[in-house]
């Protein structure tokens, strides 16, 4: 049998390179479902709260606007931009927070149990990496409430003092 012709000449035939299967280390497991969950849970939380500062900060921008109509306020001061103390002497750290710190706060704890999840699938539990990980992800909570919490005292000393 001779192959076919196209345009009268002979059609050459060659080879197709197979591909080689490429090595998958994400497996379907509950482990790993349970952890995309919490993951994309996270990240979805963060979202929301990003896009709740923005829209309070759009509104307040507007208010504004609208209140000081041809004046001109200069507010070169980034303390007075961060501490919003809304009247009421602040109750704890996380009551203290805008929206835009608890998303900062839920999207980098999201972003370090995928790392530790990425080591578990990778290179076992056993490894370096998967323990730093978890131990990551165990110390960014108290860690960052703790940062939170020592700027707030010292915004509160900076307002007494100006007060």
């Amino acid at each position: 049998m001779s192959s076919p012709k196209i345009d009268g000449k002979e059609r050459i035939k060659t080879p197709v390179p197979k591909a080689k299967p490429q090595y998958i280390p994400f497996t379907a497991s509950r482990a790993n479902l349970a952890c995309n969950v919490v993951i994309n849970a996270l990240f979805g939380v963060g979202l929301f709260l990003l896009y709740k500062d923005y829209r309070l900060n759009q509104a307040a921008r507007k208010q504004e606007k609208a209140q000081a109509r041809g004046t001109v306020t200069i507010v070169n001061d980034r303390e007075s931009q961060m501490w919003k103390p809304h009247g009421r002497e602040p109750g704890g750290v996380l009551s203290g927070l805008s929206y835009g710190e608890l998303s900062f706060f839920t999207i980098g704890l999201g972003f370090l149990i995928q790392l530790a999840n990425m080591a578990r699938v990778s290179f076992g539990k056993k490894s370096l990496l998967y323990r730093a990980g978890v131990a990551s992800v165990v110390l960014y909570p108290p860690f960052t409430i703790s940062m939170y919490g020592l700027r707030s005292r010292r915004m509160l000393r900076v307002r007494d003092r100006t007060y």
